[in-house]
C-alpha cells in the first residue's frame, strides 16, 4: 500500500468511524463504572470525577493548576468537578499558607476509603477491555493509545 501526495491512511483504509469507535468504548467504560459504583453503594459519583480522585490517590495534595494539568481539563471544568466532590465529601480545599491565591485539593477520609473500590473497578474494566487480545495485541493497544494521547 503506497500513500501518494496528500492521500492519507483515511483514504486507503476504512477508518472513518475511528472517533465513533473510541466514543463507544468510552461510553461502555462509563456505563460499567457507574454500574459497579452503584453495586458498591456509591451513587453520588460520575465518571468525570474519576480523573481528580485518581490524581489525588497518587499525590497527597495538588493545586488546582496541577490538577488541571494532570487530568488535561481546563480550570473552569475542574472547578465545577471539585466543587461537587467537596459538596459530597470526597475532597477538601485548603488555602496555601504562603500564597493566599493558591488552593490545594486533598482527599478526605471518605475519599481515601474509595481507593480499593476504584482499584478493583479499574482492574475489572481493564480485564474486560483486553480479554480477547493476546499479549502482543495488548501491548500494541497500550502503546498506540499512549502515542495518540501524547501527540495531541
Amino acid at each position: 500500500m503506497t500513500i501518494v501526495g496528500c492521500q492519507t491512511i483515511f483514504d486507503v483504509m476504512k477508518t472513518d468511524h475511528l472517533v465513533s469507535l473510541l466514543a463507544d468504548v468510552k461510553s461502555k467504560c462509563d456505563r460499567y463504572l457507574i454500574r459497579e459504583l452503584k453495586r458498591c453503594g456509591i451513587n453520588d459519583l460520575a465518571p468525570s470525577h474519576g480523573g481528580i480522585l485518581n490524581a489525588l490517590y497518587n499525590h497527597d495534595k495538588m493545586s488546582m493548576k496541577e490538577l488541571s494539568v494532570a487530568i488535561d481539563r481546563d480550570k473552569s471544568t475542574i472547578t465545577t468537578l471539585i466543587n461537587k466532590l467537596i459538596e459530597i465529601g470526597y475532597i477538601k480545599k485548603s488555602r496555601d499558607a504562603a500564597d493566599k491565591r493558591v488552593f490545594y485539593i486533598s482527599l478526605t477520609a471518605k475519599g481515601k476509603k474509595l481507593k480499593p473500590v476504584f482499584d478493583e473497578i479499574s482492574r475489572n474494566i481493564s480485564s474486560k477491555f483486553i480479554k480477547d487480545l493476546n499479549i502482543d495485541e495488548q501491548e500494541s493497544l497500550v502503546r498506540i493509545l499512549e502515542k495518540i494521547k501524547t501527540t495531541w
